[in-house]
């Protein structure tokens, strides 16, 4: 569960509230379904956004004392640091903590390449459900988002949703005339298939890590 006061098996820190809505659905998920074994854990978001990238220790030095296990996810894009992939974004990322957590503690850093939207990539057609659900509708057929969209090299939607998620998302909200908020992103959390969610790098990754911290007994 998640707490506010030490101890805590668990820090998390996250870049914006999207990210925050969106995994702390699927962290508490992963126990209730007892793919994990219960644990006590601090969700935090970093307000500046740019300094879990740029000074990751800044962000973590209060929490060293009380937790053992940390996560970090962000965004590539927009990070400041677009010139590193994303897999060596957290390579540096974990290179820079790891050398003051020393061997007794652990972090991984997740980035989510190239945007958060990315991880609903492999849910597209249920995103389209459960957001047409809340209008009374049924799911938009792809064309009728490409015409929001209007993309100027002529690409299909499924290049787009490669490309530029967050672009394609908000064409479908625009669709849909319904307001982007990180409460959409705790509906998601909930409602998404996690075995299918876990095609994407980016919670496949979170997932596992998890689980070697924190297999059920």
């Amino acid at each position: 569960m998640i707490v506010d006061e030490p101890p805590y098996d668990l820090v998390v820190v996250f870049a914006d509230a999207d990210a925050q809505q969106f995994f702390e659905q699927v962290i508490e998920r992963g126990q209730e379904r007892h793919c994990l074994r219960p644990l006590r854990w601090r969700s935090l978001r970093d307000p500046r956004r740019d300094t879990l990238v740029h000074a990751p220790l800044a962000v973590l030095d209060p929490w060293l004392l009380h937790c053992d296990r940390f996560l970090l996810l962000c965004d590539h894009h927009g990070s400041g640091r677009d010139e590193l992939g994303a897999e060596e974004l957290e390579a540096s990322l974990e290179r820079t903590v790891q050398a003051r957590l020393g061997q007794a503690r652990e972090l991984v850093a997740i980035v989510l390449a190239p945007e958060l939207e990315a991880v609903l990539v492999p849910v597209w057609e249920r995103i389209k459900e459960l957001l047409a659900a809340q209008r009374g509708r049924s799911a938009p057929a792809d064309e009728e988002i490409l015409l929001q969209v209007r993309p100027a090299d002529g690409r299909p939607l499924s290049d787009l949703l490669q490309a530029d998620p967050r672009l394609v998302l908000r064409a479908l909200f625009d669709l849909l005339q319904l307001r982007p908020n990180a409460r959409q992103f705790t509906a998601f959390g909930n409602h998404l298939s996690l075995p299918k969610l876990k095609v994407g790098r980016a919670v496949d990754r979170c997932t596992a890590t998890l689980q070697r911290w924190f297999a059920p007994v």
